[in-house]
């Protein structure tokens, strides 16, 4: 059983639970039925009664529906607000006399002894012991070969794209061949052998430096699709659930550029 309330109707219904991407509760034929309800097709309302008293359930307009969103934006973005409030803090000096007091802050944790030498010495410690997790190089090279290879199937019979290169200037063609000569040192890309040509090109980044962008929207459009889609997010955490013991994973080691010809 169920509780709910639409407007001043409050009512209770059986329901059947089942997984569902909405929180919406579902009012199907048995609730019609133990109401004894008449529905207006033009105007989309249900009449009945309910405790000696007439009801009308109508749809909400255009307006109502972007008042009733913004408000839960609203609530959400409250809810997600993890920021003490000032009254908060007063309360708990009053209250205990003892507060501590959290201070997150961006560290560059590829130079330690000279980033966190004002923080605590228990927290310094804690950071040089998980050091290793945040490596100043990668190693060099692709990952190993393993049982089953990558590849990027194209549709049958499409025409291999072609596009022309995007003009730079040559301070971009110079960063253009220093990043790609670093990459092809490391191991990370190889030559192509593709015939397909894919253009490349710079963005800038926050901090002044460029970083390489691969245009593959060509490719992509006669790329075979993949038939199983990528999990969903709050699925994976949903299933961490209770987990306390966790092993660390180097993302960046096993996910290095693609070994497809028309590369990426």
């Amino acid at each position: 059983m169920v509780s709910f309330s639409v407007g001043l109707y409050k009512d209770q219904v059986l329901c059947d639970v089942v997984p569902m991407h909405a929180s919406h509760l579902l009012f199907g034929r048995p609730w019609q039925f133990d109401k004894r309800t008449t529905h207006c097709g033009h105007t989309n309302q249900y009449f009945f009664v309910h405790d000696n008293k007439h009801i009308c359930l109508k749809p909400l307009n255009p307006n109502q529906v972007h008042e009733m969103q913004a408000k839960l934006s609203k609530d959400s973005d409250d809810k997600n607000n993890f920021l003490v409030q000032y009254g908060d803090v007063r309360k708990s000096i009053r209250d205990s006399g003892q507060v501590l007091l959290m201070v997150f802050r961006d560290l560059l944790l590829t130079g330690l002894e000279g980033s966190i030498d004002d923080l605590p010495e228990v927290i310094r410690d804690v950071l040089r012991r998980f050091a290793n997790v945040f490596p100043d190089e990668l190693p060099e090279g692709l990952p190993p070969i393993r049982g089953i290879e990558h590849q990027i199937n194209l549709v049958l019979g499409a025409q291999l794209p072609n596009r022309p290169a995007y003009r730079v200037n040559p301070e971009e063609a110079k960063e253009l061949e220093c990043q790609v000569a670093e990459l092809m040192s490391q191991g990370y890309v190889r030559e192509s052998l593709s015939p397909c040509v894919v253009p490349v090109l710079l963005v800038p980044k926050k901090d002044g430096s460029w970083r390489m962008c691969v245009d593959c929207r060509a490719v992509n459009n006669i790329t075979i699709k993949y038939q199983h889609p990528i999990p969903r997010l709050d699925d994976m955490v949903d299933e961490l659930s209770g987990a306390s013991v966790f092993s660390k994973i180097d993302l960046k080691s096993g996910y290095q550029s693609s070994s497809h010809e028309g590369g990426r």
